[in-house]
């Protein structure tokens, strides 16, 4: 039996949901030869039937791919402050530094369980550019009644894990920046 599969090898070809699915089936208690039939048709978009009659060395050939994308390190330097997605062009929030108080909040209520959540995240943090100029430019107002976070579900995986390795980098940014100014502070205070 012959059959075309679509195997994902890059973040783009998986979206939010698929990813958060997959995350569902690995953490269940399952066993790993039902964790990877029901991954490999998740990920791959195919019924369980199919990944059950294909080839032992294809089915191995399949799950090296996706292990492969899995195992990924997310490309810090590939953020992307806007994208397409669907019609409309998204922005990241063009200024981290005036995030309202309802933002802040949903953003830390949210990221004590992120994957769970991500697609929710997305919805803060990216949202409908409203006007452009040059490089700059304005996203619509933050509303959280209007349950945007569903239409992420859809969002690509590599723009939400470049957002991510955007604030891991910043996280380790403001590490470094911390630690040298408490050096020169420590150093001041032995000449003193």
């Amino acid at each position: 039996m012959k059959v075309d599969l679509i195997i994902p090898n890059k973040w783009e070809d998986i979206n939010i949901g698929t990813y958060q699915k997959y995350v569902q089936i690995q953490a269940s208690k399952k066993t790993n030869k039902i964790k990877i039939f029901q991954s490999l048709s998740l990920l791959c978009n195919t019924s369980e039937t199919i990944i059950r009659k294909m080839a032992y060395n294809d089915l191995l050939d399949v799950m090296n791919i996706i292990s492969e994308l899995i195992d990924s390190e997310p490309d810090k330097k590939n953020f992307k402050k806007r994208f397409t997605f669907g019609e409309d062009e998204y922005g990241f929030i063009p200024n981290l530094s005036k995030l309202t108080t309802g933002e802040y909040i949903d953003l830390e209520t949210y990221c004590k369980e992120p994957i769970k959540n991500l697609h929710t995240i997305m919805s803060i943090l990216y949202r409908k550019i409203t006007f452009t100029r040059g490089e700059r430019y304005a996203i619509e107002n933050y509303n959280p009644d209007q349950f945007k976070e569903e239409l992420f579900k859809d969002c690509p995986m590599d723009i939400a894990l470049s957002s991510l390795g955007f604030f891991l980098n910043l996280g380790e940014q403001l590490v470094l920046i911390s630690d040298n100014y408490l050096t020169n502070q420590e150093k001041k205070q032995l000449r003193v």
